[in-house]
C-alpha cells in the first residue's frame, strides 16, 4: 500500500467518522438563517476533499 492509498483511506474513514458533524451542521445552519444551499455545498466539499486530493496527488505523481 502506497502512501497516497494510506492518507485516502485515512482521509475516508475521517470523513465517514465526521459525517454526523456534517449532518448537524447542516442543521444549524438552517437554524442560523443560512441559506441551505450553503450547507449543501460545505458538505459536498467535505465529503468531495478525498477525491480532489487524490486527483490532484495522481496529476503530480504521473
Amino acid at each position: 500500500m502506497s502512501r497516497t492509498d494510506k492518507i485516502f483511506t485515512l482521509w475516508c474513514l475521517t470523513t465517514f467518522m465526521l459525517s454526523p458533524l456534517s449532518f448537524w451542521f447542516g442543521k444549524w445552519c438552517a437554524q442560523a438563517g443560512v441559506h441551505p444551499m450553503v450547507s449543501f455545498y460545505a458538505i459536498i466539499l467535505f465529503f468531495g476533499a478525498p477525491l480532489i486530493w487524490r486527483l490532484i496527488v495522481e496529476l503530480f505523481n504521473a
